[in-house]
């Protein structure tokens, strides 16, 4: 810790012991108006980051040793490893092989110990990746595992933030973010700095129509971990919609690369019609009618009470749903 003025630069190292080699390194620099609440922040955000760099270790051990060799806990950080591997960034959801892959080692870590609370969280989560995707030949079925297998994950360790989340999705994806809220809230009381908690809060949040709550949710998230995913921007996006602050909504969806593209342009393309800016309305249209092609079972337009009422865009704000709707048909992208 070095001390200039009323500032304070403190430097932070995570060692492995046994190698002395250093995993992780990061310098923090704060005014001093509250040595408290500096204490405070930085500790949150080690907390926040060391938990990712130890698993990432973890994952680099669990690799290099032979299959012959596997515990449960190896299994589990494979299937972990296999989706971090196999993200597809061009859809933003794991990819069919990186899903099928992992769920085949959480499977095998639960033979090994069938109380592997984790390994069955995990397992959940792969079936909540199946909705999520676009490959899905069976979602009500894959919603009917995650559902009941979060549940034995709960069973088996309730006090397990993982278990409580992949819960908490199951709830989501059947629309009933009260329930959702509930099991969300358990996780992040279990485990206060885990951003991946706080950010899928915020979705249940924008989604339920809180949408002031929605987006100090992602902010929160987004401050302990600022490379935390663009889930947090997309709730972000959705909640300023719901919120009519169109341009709001432009400037959070324009932050994200990769997440959700096709439901990104539609809401995109949705806020420019509204603001009447109609050349950058057509323009992300054609985005939207471009990606369909390839990230959709049915044409845009042939169902308009279905389509655009699937993933993202459920909603239990019936205005916030309309002003959706209303502004696609005003793109041709709805009847």
């Amino acid at each position: 810790m070095r001390k200039a003025a009323n500032r304070v630069r403190v430097a932070a190292q995570l060692v492995d012991a046994a190698t002395e080699h250093r995993v992780w390194a990061e310098q923090y620099d704060r005014d001093l108006d509250d040595i408290f609440l500096v204490q405070d922040e930085i500790t949150n955000i080690i907390v926040a980051t060391l938990a990712g760099r130890i698993e990432d270790a973890g994952r680099a051990r669990g690799k290099q040793k032979g299959t012959k060799d596997m515990v449960a806990y190896d299994y589990l950080l494979r299937g972990r490893e296999c989706l971090n591997r196999l993200w597809c960034s061009g859809l933003g959801t794991y990819t069919k092989e990186g899903v099928l892959e992992a769920r085949r080692h959480f499977r095998r870590a639960l033979e090994l110990d069938p109380g592997f609370a984790e390994a069955c969280a995990n397992l959940a989560k792969t079936y909540i990746d199946e909705i999520d995707a676009n490959w899905s030949e069976a979602p009500e079925a894959a919603l009917d595992n995650a559902f009941q297998i979060s549940q034995k994950a709960v069973e088996l360790d309730d006090a397990d933030s993982t278990c409580r989340y992949a819960l908490a999705w199951s709830y989501g994806f059947r629309n009933q973010y009260d329930m959702a809220l509930i099991h969300i809230d358990k996780a992040i009381a279990l485990n206060p700095n885990d951003y991946h908690s706080l950010c899928a809060k915020s979705y249940f949040l924008a989604l339920s129509g809180e949408f002031t709550e929605g987006i100090v949710c992602s902010n929160q998230a987004m401050r302990l971990n600022p490379f935390s995913p663009e889930a947090c921007l997309f709730s972000i996006g959705i909640a300023e919609f719901g919120a009519g602050r169109y341009e709001g909504a432009i400037r959070a969806f324009g932050e994200i690369a990769n997440t959700y593209p096709l439901w990104r342009s539609a809401y995109l393309a949705a806020c420019f019609a509204h603001l009447g800016r109609d050349e950058q309305a057509r323009t992300r249209a054609e985005e939207v009618l471009e990606l369909a092609k390839t990230q959709m079972a049915m044409p845009l337009g042939s169902d308009p009470n279905d389509w655009h009422g699937a993933s993202a865009c459920l909603c239990q704000s019936p205005e916030a749903l309309e002003n959706f709707r209303e502004g696609l048909r005003k793109v041709g992208l709805s009847e």
